[in-house]
């Protein structure tokens, strides 16, 4: 049996469907179980993490691998025989997520080029890859931006076009990030338009 770490976020909520674990040989299908260090069966892992008859994972990621020690994962197939290998998770520290608030001047024509672009978050921790959406305020629905400004969840910054006078004023919205690990954090961030720059 060769077995991958299992990469989770400190205080996520993970569902992995199948545990990646490669058994070879062997008769017929294989039947997977985790046993504590007391040699007997577990339906839950300690730390509260639930597991299925596949081997797969769900629930809420402790935040170290201190309450898995001595924990193993078995292997029986059809043929009676059994192997056991510790399981391995790799727990990573929480996302942390740095908000930066944006002031924008108002342009007075249209389609005026955002240039460069503008930082929204600065995000740190987590496991795998990290996708970051915009809300509203509430947290509920995808949020609509400004004509012509756009929200690039990869590079977490603003981009497009400047707003037009019509968009002024201060405007709340909710960030959430979430990794392949179950972890997940929000954070409010704070959109200013100011009028356009005018000679009195």
């Amino acid at each position: 049996v060769k077995c991958d770490a299992v990469a989770m976020t400190a205080g996520g909520d993970v569902s992995v469907s199948q545990l990646p674990c490669q058994a070879r040989g062997g008769t017929g299908a294989t039947t997977v179980q985790y046993i504590g260090p007391d040699g007997k069966i577990l339906s839950e892992l300690p730390g509260g993490l639930k597991v299925d008859d596949k081997g797969g994972i769900s629930g809420k990621v402790p935040e170290n691998t201190d309450s898995l020690k001595g924990v193993e994962i078995q292997f029986a197939d059809a043929g009676g025989a059994t192997v056991r290998t510790p399981i391995t998770l790799d727990i990573r520290p929480p996302i942390s997520m740095d908000v930066e608030n944006v002031q924008f001047t108002a342009s007075d024509q249209p389609s005026r080029p955002l240039d460069p672009p503008r930082a929204v978050a600065n995000i740190s921790g987590g496991s795998g890859q990290i996708t970051v959406q915009i809300f509203n305020e509430d947290g509920k629905q995808i949020a609509v931006l400004p004509d012509g400004l756009r929200f690039n969840g990869v590079t977490k910054q603003l981009e497009g076009s400047l707003p037009m006078a019509k968009d002024v004023g201060e405007k709340k919205y909710m960030l959430k990030a979430t990794d392949q690990g179950g972890g997940t954090i929000k954070r409010i961030f704070v959109l200013k338009i100011n009028p356009p720059l005018r000679l009195s």
